[in-house]
Order: C-alpha cells, then sequence, then structure tokens
C-alpha cells in the first residue's frame, strides 16, 4: 500500500509459518514477550502491509484479548509475534467514554507542529518509562476492506497512535526519549507531577532540559518514586 491507498497493489502476501501457528492456537492467548526475549527479537523489523481481504478476524480478536488482559492502552501486532501493520488504540483512554479501535495498514498522513512531552511505558519494555516528546495534534489514516478511514487526534490519543506506529517501524519508545529512564512503578509519579506542574503554570508542553532535571529531582524528593 505504502502512500498508494487501501486499494494500491501489494506483493502476494502469505502469513508466515510462526504466525500461522499463533493465530491456529485458536484457544491460547497471545503472549508479548519483552524486549530482550528471543521472539520480541522482530520489534526492531519494519512489519509487512496488510494486502486487502486478508481474514483478520482472528487476529483482531486475540490482539484485543491480549490487551484487555495488560490494562494496556495500545497494541501492535508485532508485539504478539506477528510482523504485520495492524494496531489497536483505546480512544478516550483517560475519559469517560474509552473505545479501543482496530486500524489495518495504519499511517500519519498529518502532523502538527505544535509538541508535547509526556511520560509512556511499553508494554514490551515493563521495567521503564521515561519522557517522550510527540506531536500534539495528528491526522491519521488507515484501512477499513478498500476504504480509507480518517481520524484527526489529539493529545494522548495522538501519543498512542504515534507509539503504536512507531512499533510497525522497527522504533521503541526508549529511542526518543529526552530524558533518564526511570522505572515502570515510577510511571505514574511522574505523569501526576508533570500534569501538577503543568496546571500551576510552571513548565509548558515541552519541557527544557533543566525542567526535566527537575521534574525527576522534585519527584524523588518528595519520594514520588520508588
Amino acid at each position: 500500500m505504502g502512500t498508494g491507498g487501501c486499494a494500491a497493489a501489494v506483493a502476494p502476501w502469505v502469513w508466515k509459518p510462526r504466525e500461522e501457528a499463533l493465530l491456529a492456537a485458536v484457544a491460547a492467548p497471545l503472549v508479548i514477550p519483552p524486549v530482550g526475549d528471543p521472539d520480541a527479537a522482530l520489534l526492531r523489523d519494519r512489519a509487512r502491509e496488510i494486502a486487502p481481504g486478508v481474514d483478520l478476524v482472528l487476529l483482531e480478536r486475540k490482539m484485543r484479548a491480549a490487551l484487555e488482559e495488560s490494562g494496556g492502552v495500545g497494541l501492535a501486532a508485532p508485539q504478539v509475534g506477528v510482523s504485520v501493520r495492524a494496531i489497536l488504540v483505546m480512544l478516550d483512554a483517560r475519559g469517560e467514554a474509552p473505545r479501543t479501535i482496530w486500524c489495518v495498514n495504519p499511517r500519519i498522513v498529518r502532523r502538527s507542529d505544535a509538541l508535547q512531552d509526556d511520560i509512556e511505558g511499553c508494554l514490551s519494555i515493563p521495567d521503564v518509562s521515561g519522557l517522550v516528546r510527540r506531536n500534539l495534534e495528528l491526522r491519521v489514516a488507515w484501512c477499513d476492506g478498500e476504504q480509507d478511514v480518517e481520524l484527526d487526534v489529539s493529545g494522548f490519543d495522538a501519543r498512542i497512535f504515534q507509539h503504536e506506529i512507531d512499533h510497525l517501524d522497527g522504533v521503541l519508545f526508549t529511542d526518543r526519549l529526552v530524558g533518564p529512564p526511570a522505572s515502570t512503578a515510577a510511571l505514574r509519579p511522574l505523569r501526576e507531577e508533570l500534569q501538577r506542574r503543568r496546571e500551576q503554570g510552571l513548565v509548558g508542553d515541552v519541557l527544557t532540559p533543566d525542567q526535566i532535571a527537575d521534574l525527576w529531582t522534585a519527584a524523588a524528593s518528595t519520594d514520588r518514586l520508588p
């Protein structure tokens, strides 16, 4: 598909043997191996585009189950051992009506110039969190059959899309850290401290190096970092 749209020609397409085995085990849940596990090596590969007409019902069902079990807000197929361009994104994850959408061959078609820093973690890197700079607003597109679907997203929704699409291109959030890594247990305290500082007008959307260092120091000094 590339940039040609959902109906564009794709080279002859088949499931790889390991992918077929994972999907054939209907009752077996999909596992999210951590980075460093041999089964996670494909996280550094560019995932394959999916040809129109490929049956993805079982993959979607099993990925939804894996995401629900994990308690996460997004999941990319390579994270469960299937190197194809499909993701799940929970929209309004911090709101009152979260819903998870299935996106095939997703792509970003427009990015805002505005950026924002926030704390991220990853189901594939369960021991690490950190500050990542992302575009604040996006227009994303994906395939529904042979039709393009487009959606404008902002804030945390846009962040999830960027994180998951990065997975399809072999990029991990740790490649984009703009500050020191922290433990996963520190994710919530750091995020809450960052939000508090924004509400008080102490920092803006993009932090300076000094503000990043001070955020870590302040959280640690108040016992908010483990």
